[in-house]
C-alpha cells in the first residue's frame, strides 16, 4: 500500500515487488530493516535500493513480458528478482563477483530467470547487444548520453 500511496501505479510493478522477498536479497545483519525505506548496505562497498526506488524504476522502464533489460550493477540481485518477474529476458552485470555468486544463488532459489555476468558494465553496453531497456545503478562519470 505504500507503493501506491507512493505514486506506483503499474500493476505488474507492484505485484513483482509484492512477490520479491527483499529481506532475502539483505545481508543478515540487515534483515529487521529489510522492510523499511532505505538503501542498505552489502559487501563490497555496494548499496541495495529500498523496494520504493526499485519499483519507481521498473515502473519508468516500462518493462514488459517481450523486452530485453540490460541491468548495470546487480548488486545483490533484488532489482534483478523484480524486473526478472516483468521483462522476458534479464540480464544484469555487476563488478563484484562475490556479489554475483550470491545473487545467483538468491534467484535459483527463488525459480527466476536472469543471466549474471561478472563484468564491467560498461564494457557490456559497448558489446553492441541490442536492449530495449538498460538501466544503470551507478555514479556515472560523463552524461548518460554518452554512453554507447
Amino acid at each position: 500500500m505504500r507503493l501506491r500511496r507512493s505514486g506506483v501505479r503499474d500493476l505488474a510493478v507492484l505485484r513483482a515487488v509484492e512477490e520479491t522477498p527483499r529481506h532475502l536479497f539483505v545481508p543478515q545483519r540487515y534483515r529487521d530493516l529489510a522492510f523499511r525505506e532505505v538503501n542498505l548496505p552489502l559487501p563490497c562497498g555496494q548499496t541495495m535500493p529500498d523496494a520504493f526506488f526499485v519499483a519507481r524504476l521498473a515502473q519508468a522502464a516500462e518493462c514488459r513480458a517481450r523486452q530485453r533489460l540490460l541491468e548495470i550493477g546487480a548488486g545483490s540481485g533484488y532489482a534483478t528478482a523484480v524486473f526478472a518477474r516483468l521483462c522476458g529476458d534479464v540480464t544484469a552485470v555487476e563488478r563484484y563477483r562475490s556479489l554475483v555468486v550470491e545473487a545467483r544463488a538468491r534467484l535459483d532459489a527463488l525459480g527466476l530467470a536472469a543471466t549474471l555476468r561478472w563484468d564491467d558494465g560498461l564494457a557490456a553496453l559497448a558489446e553492441g547487444e541490442a536492449y530495449d531497456r538498460i538501466v544503470v545503478h551507478a555514479v556515472l562519470d560523463r552524461d548518460a548520453r554518452a554512453l554507447p
